[in-house]
């Protein structure tokens, strides 16, 4: 298997590094790949930098996508418990409006029901 271009320079820079230091059994490298390999770090290190700001670009968007997630599911359940209370009244009104009743009552119970109705099956649905 073949190295990867990052292990390559990192291999040269290493035993360049020895070298450099005083390591008298390793020969010093050809100064024109010591500049290559340099070069290829940089390289090497710009994308990592790239790579490193994207990835915690990504990281801060996923967050994001779960904060509007879980504020939408809250939403959800509030709308949810929300219909239920409307739909409980809107059958205690349409069960009023059955029943024998003054024509005052009847007309004001039948406003607020046309109210609930048209709150619980918008037209736009």
């Amino acid at each position: 298997m073949k190295n990867s271009k990052a292990t390559d320079t990192l291999k040269f820079l290493a035993i360049h590094n020895s070298w450099r230091r005083g390591d008298e059994t390793i020969e010093m490298q050809n100064p024109t790949d010591i500049g290559a390999a340099i070069d290829d770090a940089i390289d090497l290190l710009s994308k990592y930098d790239e790579l490193e700001t994207e990835v915690h670009e990504q990281c801060v968007l996923n967050g994001k996508g779960a904060e509007r997630e879980a504020a939408l599911l809250g939403k959800v359940e509030r709308l949810e418990r929300e219909n239920k209370r409307l739909s409980t009244a809107l059958a205690y009104i349409s069960a009023t409006l059955s029943e024998d009743s003054d024509f005052l009552k009847q007309k004001c119970m039948q406003r607020v029901y046309d109210f609930a109705y048209v709150a619980l099956h918008p037209k736009n649905e």
